[in-house]
């Protein structure tokens, strides 16, 4: 369920046997898709831990949103945008993380057509 390079599989994943790392890592090499080709492509993207979808250089991980169900790119469509006052302080609004993940797909399918 995600689309993780080596080097961010080994950055954001604190692995210490070293069997599963090596595992991980050779996973990585081999799934990790490092091009979206057509549109239908980028809609089937999984949308957390995945290395071309970056804010502050970061892939990104919403454990709420994922609750809701939010996994692909596709599931972000007709998603309310109001403020969770649930939310730790440390993470963004869901509105301004909502549009911060929308401005990133949208310069990556921009990209791609």
């Amino acid at each position: 369920m995600s689309n993780l390079n080596k080097e961010d599989m080994t950055n954001l994943l604190n692995v210490s046997n070293c069997f599963i790392s090596e595992i991980l890592s050779i996973w990585s090499e081999v799934n990790f898709e490092d091009r979206i080709t057509s549109e239908n492509q980028f809609h089937d993207q999984y949308l957390w831990y995945n290395s071309l979808f970056r804010i502050n250089n970061l892939p990104v991980f919403y454990k709420d949103w994922l609750n809701k169900g939010i996994r692909k790119v596709k599931d972000l469509k007709d998603q309310p945008t109001t403020h969770n006052s649930d939310q730790p302080t440390t993470q963004p609004t869901t509105e301004d993380a909502y549009k911060g993940m929308l401005s990133q797909l949208t310069q990556k399918k921009v990209s791609i057509l």
